[in-house]
């Protein structure tokens, strides 16, 4: 599971068709938070490779994005959630984790 991370981790650059194979390979195996990560990461690996950029490896993408951006792509539908979960579930669960996160739980 993600071996972009290990092929390129000295870049932190990969190519898309790791990016959609690392996807294919793992998201159907992965919980609700880990689906919503490598959605991102496809849709932004995709804008990325359309405007002549190498997608970022997995690590390097989640690594800096937070629940919060998450749940931020999310509202303004910059993917889908087809295959995670209801969209409103979603919302409702990323803003439950970052609630406990801010009470320190």
């Amino acid at each position: 599971m993600f071996n972009s991370i290990n092929n390129n981790q000295n870049s932190g650059l990969t190519t898309l068709e790791e990016v959609i194979e690392e996807y294919n390979q793992s998201f159907d195996r992965c919980n609700m938070i880990t689906k919503i990560e490598l959605r991102a990461w496809l849709t932004h690996s995709k804008s990325r490779h359309a405007n002549g950029n190498k997608p970022f490896t997995y690590s390097n993408y989640s690594d800096k994005m937070t629940d919060s951006d998450y749940l931020e792509q999310i509202k303004l539908g910059v993917f889908d959630c087809v295959g995670i979960g209801d969209k409103e579930v979603i919302i409702d669960y990323l803003e439950m984790i970052i609630k406990q996160k801010v009470r320190g739980l």
